[in-house]
């Protein structure tokens, strides 16, 4: 889990709509770029963001993602689905430190 000082600056849900008029999958780089806010409202800054492309929208379902820190800590983001059309949900707990 990530430090108590990179999750508190964070909402207690991130939600955004990522998939695109008419598709079923999720936008990778509308993703990436949602961690990498959260990582920088956390007063820390991400050196990469990767997400899995063409991951398909999937009511309950989750998928995770890859990001790297600039002081040099990496880790993971579980993004979790809350329905078909693309609508997910990242919460602190979700962030994963290696």
């Amino acid at each position: 889990m990530i430090h108590s000082r990179v999750v508190l600056p964070l909402l207690a849900a991130l939600t955004v709509v990522f998939a695109g008029c008419g598709t079923s999958t999720i936008d990778s780089k509308k993703a990436e770029g949602l961690i990498q806010r959260s990582i920088v409202q956390a007063g820390n800054h991400a050196s990469s963001v990767q997400c899995l492309k063409d991951v398909k929208a999937k009511s309950g379902g989750t998928f995770d993602c890859t990001f790297k820190l600039t002081d040099g800590r990496h880790g993971t983001v579980t993004v979790h689905m809350t329905n078909n059309k693309g609508h997910v949900t990242v919460s602190p707990s979700d962030y994963h430190v290696q």
